[in-house]
């Protein structure tokens, strides 16, 4: 049976080599990225999911939503005393809040100091004067097509807890 080699060994070298690249890259990383987005920018039209403006859009329908202020509305109905629909402009003119957070993606990516702006749902609360029975809150998004994958166009996500959150636009 022939001798087999020995295995090669990767040590300290390899290890204080790869720290440095790391390191290095806080210097030229920055410089790099610039250069890659904006020759791939051109094909952001072809391919809607590189990254744009530093965020990178993903979705399970194959397609992009497609907005339309002309025709947005949300309605609030259910356990409230006064149902509304707002166009998108009527909800723009509510008072608008402000904060900075940090953005952490289900998928394990963090953004520090996002700055979002909305209409806080209490503003919203107080438009509709929600019943005494209300207790939680579901939001059902219907898009203008089929989600795909033989998803719903319509799915519900229930909200209960604080209500100090952004109605973001």
């Amino acid at each position: 049976m022939p001798e087999q080699p020995a295995p090669r060994r990767y040590g300290r070298g390899l290890f204080l080599l790869t720290v440095a690249g790391g390191l290095s890259s806080l210097a030229w990383g920055k410089t790099v990225w610039g250069h890659v987005s904006r020759a791939v920018g051109p094909a952001e039209s072809l391919v809607p999911l590189v990254p744009k403006g530093g965020w990178r859009i993903y979705t399970i329908s194959g397609s992009m939503p497609q907005f339309d202020p002309a025709t947005w509305r949300l309605q609030v109905d259910g356990l409230v005393q006064k149902p509304v629909s707002l166009s998108y402009g009527q909800l723009r003119s509510l008072p608008r809040a402000e904060q900075v957070t940090t953005f952490h993606c289900v998928t394990g990516w963090t953004v520090p100091n996002v700055h979002w702006a909305g209409v806080r749902l209490n503003d919203i609360y107080d438009l509709v004067l929600p019943l005494p029975e209300a207790e939680e809150q579901t939001m059902l998004e219907a898009p203008a097509a089929d989600a795909g994958e033989g998803l719903p166009q319509a799915a519900p996500a229930t909200s209960e807890g604080p209500t100090e959150q952004l109605g973001l636009f």
